[in-house]
């Protein structure tokens, strides 16, 4: 278990417990027991094969791994093209803007007119 992304994976984790309580298991076994008295035997076996079940976790969390690696190296070029687009567009408003910016002719403001307006309207009334 020197990987620790695979160390640290859920179902490693589970497999590790489990090969804990078995060794707890046939260690107070064995303080009672012989190594051939049938209770010891079934422990031992038990133990034996929670190792293997770890052991076989173990070597399939790559696969798991690469599969999360996969999702996680689409997601970013998800994420580059829509970067992409959303450049493009950026740079388009801009142009567009520009284009505004530098037009021959330039709107008047219209405030002054309103304040004109405004001003012979209270005269009127």
């Amino acid at each position: 278990m020197a990987v620790p992304g695979i160390a640290a994976a859920p179902p490693v984790v589970d497999r590790r417990r489990d090969v804990a309580q078995l060794e707890g298991q046939v260690a107070m076994l064995e303080q009672r027991y012989k190594s051939k008295y049938p209770k010891m035997m079934t422990a031992r076996a038990a133990l034996e094969e929670a190792k293997e079940a770890l052991k076989r976790t173990a070597l399939a969390q790559p696969a798991v791994l690469r599969n999360a690696l996969e999702q996680a190296q689409t997601a970013e070029r998800n994420l580059e093209i829509q970067f992409g687009e959303q450049e493009k567009s950026a740079l388009a408003l801009n142009k567009a803007a520009i284009v505004i910016r530098n037009w021959p002719v330039r709107p008047k403001p219209i405030a002054p007119y309103t304040k004109a307006f405004c001003a012979r309207s209270r005269t009127q009334t």
